[in-house]
C-alpha cells in the first residue's frame, strides 16, 4: 500500500484536491438545502446509478475476455475481470490515462499470457474502444444537434478538438502495429531511459526480451483479421458498454424526482463529455470531466442542484472505480500460470 501510494501520489493528490474542491462548491450552494436534496433522493435511481457502473466494468471485461481468449482459449472471466479492473484504476490514476493499458498486459502475464500477445490484445481493444467512443460522440452530435445548438457556447470547436485528439491517438496505435522499426524505436528509448535510472541492471538483456516480444506482438495483431467474428462481437459489447456508462446521470436525474428530461438526449450530452475530455492531461480528465458535465447537464438540471449532480455523477463513474480497482488490485493476489 506504501509503495502504491509513493509511486501514484500525483494522481491521488489530484483526485483529492479536485474532489475536495467540488464538495466545497456543493456546501457553498447552502448546507441546509443541501441536506434537504440529499434526503428527498430516490434510493431506487441511486442504486440504479451505481447498479449500471457495475455493469460497465461487467461489459469491460467481457470484451477484453472475448479478445483475450483468441489467444488463450478458455482464459478464465475472473482474471480478466482483475486484468480490467486494474487498467481502469491506473488509467484514472495516470495522466492522459497512460498507466492502465500497461499495467493490464503487466497483470494479464502473470497468469501465463506472453507480453506480445497481451500487448495485442490490449491493442486491438483501445482501437476498438476509441472508434467507438468516436462514432458513439459524432452520431449524437448530428442526432442532437438541433437540441445542442445555441445552448452550448464554442461546441462545436470542441467536439472538433475531442474528434482529432481521438482521431490521432488511434492512428499512433495503428502506427505501432503496422511499423515494427516505430515500435522498436520506441522500445530502445524506454529501455535506455529505464537504465540510466538503474531500473534495468542488464541493458542487453532486457532488449532482447524486449525484441522477442514485439516480434510476437507484431505477429498476433493481425491474427484478429482472421477472427472478424470475435472482433465484431467485441465491438457490439464496446458501444454497449459506453451506451451503459453514458445511462449513468440520467438515473442521477431521476433521483433527484426530475422527468422532463429525454433519456437520449442525456446519453448525448454525456457522449460528448467523454468525447471531449477523453484526454486532458490531469489524472481521470479531473477539471475538464465535471467542467463539461456542469457545462452540458446544466441544460437538464436546476442550477441549485447541478453542482450536487455532478459529485453524485463523479462518485458513480470515477471514485468507485478507484476505490474497486484497489480493492482489486490488493485482494486480487497471485494467479497461478
Amino acid at each position: 500500500m506504501r509503495n502504491f501510494l509513493r509511486k501514484n501520489w500525483f494522481g491521488i493528490a489530484t483526485i483529492a484536491v479536485s474532489a475536495a474542491v467540488l464538495s466545497l462548491a456543493v456546501y457553498n450552494t447552502g448546507g441546509t438545502a443541501l441536506i434537504k436534496a440529499a434526503a428527498a433522493l430516490g434510493k431506487g435511481w441511486l442504486a440504479a446509478a451505481f447498479g449500471l457502473a457495475l455493469v460497465y466494468w461487467a461489459l469491460e471485461t467481457l470484451t477484453l475476455n472475448i479478445l483475450t481468449r483468441t489467444k488463450a482459449p478458455g482464459y478464465r472471466y475472473r482474471y480478466s475481470f482483475r486484468s480490467g479492473m486494474i487498467g481502469l484504476l491506473y488509467s484514472a490514476l495516470t495522466p492522459f490515462a497512460t498507466g492502465g493499458q500497461p499495467m493490464q498486459i503487466y497483470d494479464m502475464s502473470r497468469t501465463g499470457i506472453s507480453a506480445g500477445d497481451a500487448g495485442s490484445v490490449i491493442t486491438v481493444k483501445s482501437i476498438i474502444y476509441q472508434a467507438a467512443l468516436i462514432v458513439f460522440g459524432v452520431v449524437t452530435f448530428f442526432a442532437g444537434n438541433r437540441f445542442f445548438s445555441g445552448k452550448i457556447e464554442r461546441l462545436n470547436p470542441l467536439v472538433v478538438w475531442g474528434f482529432f485528439s481521438n482521431m490521432i491517438f488511434i492512428l499512433c496505435v495503428v502506427l505501432v502495429c503496422v511499423r515494427p522499426g516505430v515500435t522498436k524505436a520506441a522500445a530502445r528509448v524506454v529501455i535506455a531511459a529505464l537504465s540510466k535510472a538503474r531500473l534495468i541492471k542488464d541493458e542487453e538483456a532486457a532488449s532482447a526480451r524486449v525484441a522477442k516480444e514485439i516480434a510476437v506482438f507484431h505477429g498476433s495483431v493481425p491474427a484478429f483479421r482472421d477472427r472478424p467474428l470475435t472482433v465484431v462481437i467485441a465491438v457490439l459489447t464496446t458501444f454497449a458498454e459506453l451506451f451503459v456508462y453514458y445511462s449513468i446521470p440520467y438515473c442521477v436525474y431521476r433521483s433527484f424526482d426530475l422527468r422532463a428530461a429525454a433519456l437520449w438526449d442525456m446519453v448525448s450530452a454525456n457522449a460528448l463529455i467523454a468525447l471531449i475530455s477523453a484526454f486532458f492531461p490531469l489524472p481521470g480528465g479531473s477539471g475538464a470531466a465535471e467542467g463539461s458535465f456542469y457545462l452540458f447537464f446544466g441544460l437538464f438540471f436546476p442550477a441549485e442542484l447541478i453542482l450536487f449532480a455532478t459529485l453524485i455523477w463523479r462518485a458513480a463513474t470515477y471514485y468507485s472505480c478507484i476505490a474497486a480497482g484497489m480493492l482489486v488490485s490488493f485482494t486480487g493476489g497471485k494467479t497461478p500460470r
